[in-house]
């Protein structure tokens, strides 16, 4: 058994380590959006997008009302013209922008937008090399309050704080996948999602004033990590080597 175990060991001793870090720039190029599967109420309504699968995607909807000005509500994606060069190591890396979203709220008559999907595309490219398309969807929930309501659904009293114009609408947005990762030269690179910030804090949720823009940022890191190759236990090297014994005694016996 002892035997065993030594030349288990020496095998371990064989497998390849995880290489050192070294210096890898993450590039992320031609990012573009586009506007999906909108849901509108009533169901006859319709909503207008533009742009789509480009930087500055847009949808908007609803009746204006003459005390909106005659606009309409609406979503813009607006993606950072990039490229955006990300060096590793530190991991993980600064934050850094991919875009923004903004909640053009203004006073409307039906249909209103209960929700639609936001999908961010982006080329990723590693040390100058493609690493193709990858893209993360973003689910997108709006609710329409009504302007005259006191208290208001959101945010206290009406005609105070947020709801000073009439009562805000809430937009709430969640991310479908959050994450992709590559492996390049022994290296592992995951490209972060962190989400969006509205006044300098990561939030799911905001508030819009009536006949305001709310502007959120998308933001996301990389981090950089050894690909580490699982290391066999030693009681699976020990079984591994006895196996390595066993078929060489049987290549004896057939020799004899």
């Amino acid at each position: 058994m002892k035997r065993v175990l030594a030349a288990a060991a020496a095998i371990a001793l064989t497998m390849p380590a995880a290489p050192a870090l070294s210096s890898t720039t993450l590039t992320i190029q031609n990012i573009t959006g586009t506007w999906s599967m909108p849901t509108l109420n009533p169901a006859s309504g319709t909503a207008t997008i533009a742009g789509d699968d480009t930087a500055d995607p847009t949808i908007r909807w609803g009746d204006p009302r003459p005390a909106g000005g005659n606009r309409q509500s609406g979503y813009d994606f607006n993606a950072v013209a990039g490229p955006i060069d990300v060096i590793l190591p530190p991991t993980p890396s600064d934050d850094f922008e991919l875009g923004t979203f903004t909640h053009l709220n203004h006073p409307l008559a039906r249909p209103d937008l209960p929700r639609v999907v936001l999908s961010v595309t982006a080329e990723i490219l590693i040390n100058g090399v493609s690493q193709g398309e990858r893209e993360f969807d973003f689910n997108v929930q709006h609710t329409e309050t009504p302007n005259a309501s006191d208290p208001c659904p959101f945010g206290g009293d009406n005609g105070q704080g947020v709801n000073v114009s009439g009562c805000a609408d809430r937009v709430r947005i969640s991310i479908a996948n959050t994450t992709e990762t590559f492996i390049v030269e022994g290296e592992k690179l995951t490209l972060n999602i962190l989400g969006f910030q509205v006044g300098g804090n990561f939030t799911t949720d905001f508030l819009t004033v009536e006949n305001q823009a709310n502007v959120a940022t998308l933001l996301a890191n990389v981090t950089v990590a050894p690909f580490e190759i699982p290391v066999p236990t030693p009681m699976s090297l020990a079984l591994f080597a006895t196996g390595l014994f066993g078929l060489a005694g049987v290549a004896r016996r057939r020799k004899a």
